[in-house]
């Protein structure tokens, strides 16, 4: 069947999940200009937002390791979200 752009939907899907198999794999590689988890640790700014907010390095650190392994899931305000 011919999705009304004239490609198939078949196609469509696997582009798209090509493409966010690329997303994914670009967001788990840091950017060369990013600083490192332990350089923004070091900062006054965010030393003084962690303390308010009652959370330490270590706590940071599993969040970020959950993330790249792919099993973090996002919290909203009712419940997990769902994408």
């Amino acid at each position: 069947m011919m999705a009304p752009s004239g490609g198939t939907r078949c196609g469509r899907k696997s582009a798209v999940r090509r493409g966010r198999a690329v997303l994914r794999a670009m967001a788990a590689k840091p950017a060369l200009d990013e600083p490192r988890l332990d350089q923004l640790c070091t900062e006054p700014i965010v030393q003084q937002l962690m303390h308010r907010d009652r959370i330490d390095e270590a706590t940071t650190r599993r969040l970020e390791a959950a993330k790249i392994a792919g099993s973090y899931k996002p919290m909203g305000a009712l419940g997990p979200v769902t994408t």
